[in-house]
């Protein structure tokens, strides 16, 4: 029944039926089966035998020549056995000659399937005790042998049982740890040599697409995402700081100490040491994009930071290790406190670029505003253009100044701080000091403004000018802002397109009052003024249409061009005066646009601006800012005098161009313009104000803490050098130090409070 059940199984699922699952009986069974599949049935006269081998194995062997058998894969030996193989082997080997192996059934055949699903097979049972049921041979046939263990005498079992177990302690290897080592080397070489052969023979990556960039919903909620783990990380780290702080500025300055640590200078060494390795650990990722980027050959601020906090772990090791603590206490502190800057700043770069994704993802209709070199101009440019800012993200993520600075003078820097401290030791004769005098100098280089002075500044301004409505593109647009000499101001600068109204019109030809207003909105539309927009609304409601203007040109005041083979003139009364117009004195006016076809006057159209406080704040200000703007509008009423009138400003210094050249300089930037500098949200002079100069302030304050920091490793290692050399530590302690360090971290506080709010 068994058999049936287990044959059964292994029908239904084949899969599961494979050599390592087959004890040694049902391999024979197998190929009993096979092998009478395979070929015709054997003559009578050739019965299969079974003889023993020399090594005590029953095999099955024929008197005629062999024939070739299918190859069968087979276990290869592994010079150690377990017991369940051994267990499972021994029967067969041990059976008495004197006993011939019972003949299977005809048509039975033997299971291999998983022990699980036998039915009633426990797991603690021998497998080939319980693998035939009772009552299976009940149709008369001789029932087999049983293929458990022979029962042998107890002497001969215990006999067996030592054999067995001595056969396996010898062929047991004992435990070489060299040998583990050196194997578990010579795989990670092998697996190197592989990996770098792979990537020798993959192909070359394709080049990155410069044009395409993360959504600014999905960078703000990426920056916004690591915010929470940075603010804590900062706020552990720097408790961490200021206890070394604490032990520092008392052994330097003689402070009292609590307990123990009075009297035992190298504790407070160690304590200093776990206390910067903790510091470290919060850092990690700083820490590991220091030293990947120094084996890229692209090392920064981070690498000063790893290699300074290196060297202080060796100086706190070498006092730990020989208890000489008449140079100071080591200079952990430092290195703790340029990695609390660090994760400060990260945070203060994470807050700016939420802020400022978020505000350009909200941004309906981006006014881009890109730094343009100018015609005829010796100075670039800021203009307004309703375009998209493409790169914008990419640009904003751009390294700044100071870690440009760091970058470039990481190698000068490093060589001078392990120069310098080579010569002191060696011309004050304490090659004692190296590592020392080496902790000193690299943490001197890890100044605490590298990654903390422009993401506070950026944050700041990123913050005042979400208030507005306004973006900038990180350092790389408040330098392009700071380097534009010059501020290109547009019709809709001034006098946004809500601002302006049409309160009357005079036709002198009512019955051609349609092609009167489509001709002169044809010629408003050529000339692209801010005016066209309003009436363009004017031309819908008098079913008015656009007609195609030939020979096009500008003048001062006025614009003419051909309509349908008729000369259209469109401008000011002094225009149509210097053209030949001839207009009714009662009809003459400043706020008017006058409209002439063929030489005669035929429309007369009044209008109002709305002057906005806001703008005249604007003006107000490029004044104090001894900014010259370039008014480069196209409408032709708008001149200085229209400017002082409405506005009630000044405009002296202000660039009124003439008709011509103020066309080319709208022109730039409106189709193919540069990258953008900055985004803004709405129409108006005040917010391409605010962000001019924002980015401008931002450009200024950045660079002076940018250099401020170069200065601070300058001078830091110009004034050690002489007490070094004399041995006076006491005025180079860990405590002064670090107070010498903070003092340069005053420009990036006072900076920010000088910014716009």
């Amino acid at each position: 029944m068994a058999k049936r059940k287990a044959r059964r199984i292994r029908e239904e699922q084949p899969e599961q039926y494979s050599l390592q699952q087959m004890s040694l009986e049902d391999i024979l069974e197998e190929y009993r089966a096979q092998t009478e599949a395979a070929a015709p049935p054997e003559p009578e006269s050739y019965p299969l035998t079974l003889e023993p081998e020399p090594d005590g194995v029953a095999s099955a062997e024929v008197t005629e020549p062999e024939e070739e058998a299918p190859a069968y894969p087979e276990a290869e030996p592994d010079g150690e056995g377990s017991p369940e193989e051994e267990e499972e082997h021994a029967p067969v080997s041990e059976l008495p000659p004197e006993e011939p192996a019972a003949e299977e059934p005809a048509g039975e055949e033997k299971s291999s399937v998983p022990l699980e699903m036998i039915e009633g097979f426990d797991e603690e049972d021998d497998f080939y005790a319980g693998a035939v049921e009772e009552g299976a041979f009940d149709d008369g046939e001789e029932e087999p042998l049983p293929l458990g263990d022979p029962e042998l005498p107890p002497d001969i079992e215990e006999e067996t049982k030592k054999k067995r177990a001595a056969d396996k302690n010898k062929r047991r290897r004992p435990f070489n740890p060299l040998s583990a080592l050196r194997g578990g080397l010579v795989g990670l070489l092998a697996a190197s040599s592989w990996r770098r052969e792979q990537a020798r023979t993959q192909p070359p990556p394709e080049p990155e697409d410069a044009e395409l960039e993360m959504e600014p919903r999905k960078a703000a909620k990426h920056y916004a995402s690591q915010m929470p783990s940075l603010k804590l990380r900062t706020i552990m780290a720097a408790v961490m700081t200021l206890f070394l702080a604490w032990l520092s500025l008392s052994v330097g300055f003689g402070w009292p100490l609590p307990g123990s640590l009075a009297e035992n200078l190298r504790a407070v060494s160690l304590v200093c040491l776990s206390g910067q390795v903790t510091v470290m650990l919060l850092g990690l990722d700083i820490v590991t994009s220091g030293v990947m980027s120094l084996s890229r050959g692209r090392a920064g601020a981070e690498s000063m930071i790893a290699l300074s906090g290196l060297t202080a772990l060796i100086d706190t090791a070498v006092v730990a290790l020989t208890g000489d603590l008449s140079r100071g206490l080591p200079f952990a502190v430092l290195p703790a406190a340029a990695m609390t800057f660090a994760l400060w700043g990260a945070w203060f770069t994470g807050r700016g670029f939420y802020d400022s994704f978020m505000t350009y993802y909200r941004i309906d209709e981006p006014n881009t505003v890109s730094s343009e070199e100018l015609p005829g101009r010796e100075y670039r440019g800021l203009i307004v253009s309703r375009r998209e800012g493409k790169g914008f993200i990419r640009r904003s993520e751009e390294p700044s100044l100071a870690e440009s600075i760091a970058s470039r003078g990481f190698l000068p820097m490093a060589a001078g701080a392990f120069a310098l401290a080579l010569a002191i030791a060696l011309g004050s004769g304490d090659m004692g000091a190296f590592f020392h005098l080496l902790a000193l100098t690299t943490g001197l280089c890890a100044s605490f403004g590298w990654l903390f002075s422009y993401p506070l500044l950026f944050a700041r301004t990123a913050r005042h000018l979400m208030l507005d409505g306004s973006v900038l593109a990180g350092w790389t647009g408040a330098r392009e802002i700071g380097r534009s000499g010059q501020l290109v101001i547009k019709d809709t600068d001034v006098f946004p397109t809500d601002t302006m109204e049409i309160t009357g019109i005079r036709l002198l030809d009512k019955s051609n009052k349609e092609k009167i207003i489509g001709y002169t909105g044809s010629m408003l539309s050529t000339a692209g003024t801010g005016f066209s927009a309003v009436f363009t609304e004017l031309m819908r409601r008098r079913n008015a249409v656009l007609r195609q203007v030939e020979n096009f040109t500008v003048g001062e005041g006025g614009a003419k061009g051909v309509i349908e083979g008729a000369e259209v003139r469109v401008g000011t009364s002094g225009y149509m005066h210097l053209s030949g117009v001839k207009i009714p004195e009662k009809l003459r006016t400043g706020s008017a646009l006058f409209s002439a076809i063929d030489g005669e006057l035929a429309g007369v159209f009044l209008f109002r601006y709305r002057p906005e406080e806001s703008v005249r704040r604007a003006l107000l200000q490029l004044r104090r800012a001894r900014r010259k703007p370039i008014f480069a509008v196209r409408d032709f009423s708008i001149d200085p005098s229209m400017i002082r009138r409405e506005f009630d400003v000044p405009t002296d210094g202000f660039q009124f161009p003439i008709f011509q050249e103020r066309y080319e300089l709208s022109a730039v930037g409106t189709e193919e313009g540069g990258p953008a500098a900055g985004i803004t949200g709405r129409e108006g002079l005040d917010a391409l104000v605010e962000l001019s100069e924002s980015g401008r302030s931002l450009y200024r304050i950045g660079t002076v803490c940018a250099w401020a920091c170069l200065v601070c490793t300058v001078l830091g290692a110009a004034l050690i050098a002489a007490p070094c050399w004399l041995g006076r530590w006491e005025l180079v302690s860990a405590g002064r130090v670090l107070l010498y360090m903070l003092l340069w971290v005053l420009p990036p506080l006072a900076g920010s409070l000088l910014l716009r709010r």
